[in-house]
C-alpha cells in the first residue's frame, strides 16, 4: 500500500470466540509494511483485554520477530541495532505490562474473515489519510 516511504495503514481486530472485542486502526505518513504490521501488534497489545492474548498476523516478520527475535535481542542487548528498533522496543514494553501475549502466523489473502477485516480497516485508514492529509487513529471497543 504505497510503501515503503509512503502513506500506510494498520489494523487489528480483537476477538473472543468469534465475538469482536475491539477494532483498532490508523495510519502513518512515511512508513513501510513492516512498520505498519508492528504498529498493529502494538495497538492490539494496548487494549484492555484481561486475559491471555494470541495475535494472529499474516506478517512473518512480526510473528518471528516477536516470538523468537525479541527475547534474544533484549537479553543480548542488540534490540537497538534492529531495523525498526523504536517499534520493537515499544512492542516489548507493552507486552511486558500485560497478561502473556503469543503470536501465530496466518496466511494473508486466504479468505480468513478476521485477517480480511484487518486489511479492510487498514485500507480505510490509508485512504482517509490520503484524502484528508491527516493521520487516522481509531479504537472501537465493542465487547
Amino acid at each position: 500500500m504505497h510503501n515503503p516511504g509512503g502513506v500506510g495503514g494498520y489494523a487489528a481486530v480483537g476477538l473472543d470466540d468469534e465475538k469482536i472485542l475491539f477494532e483498532v486502526y490508523g495510519s502513518d505518513f512515511v512508513t513501510s509494511n513492516n512498520r505498519m504490521e508492528l504498529r498493529a501488534a502494538i495497538e492490539a497489545c494496548k487494549q484492555e483485554v484481561h486475559r491471555r492474548m494470541t495475535i494472529y498476523s499474516d506478517s512473518q516478520y512480526v510473528v518471528n520477530g516477536a516470538s523468537r527475535g525479541l527475547p534474544k535481542w533484549v537479553i543480548s542487548g542488540t534490540l537497538q541495532k534492529q531495523t525498526n528498533a523504536d517499534l520493537w522496543e515499544e512492542l516489548y514494553q507493552v507486552m511486558r505490562r500485560r497478561i502473556p501475549v503469543t503470536f501465530q502466523w496466518v496466511r494473508g489473502h486466504d479468505d480468513n474473515v478476521w485477517n480480511d477485516r484487518a486489511d479492510e480497516l487498514a485500507g480505510v485508514a490509508m485512504r482517509k489519510t490520503l484524502e484528508s492529509g491527516s493521520l487516522i487513529s481509531v479504537a472501537r471497543i465493542l465487547g
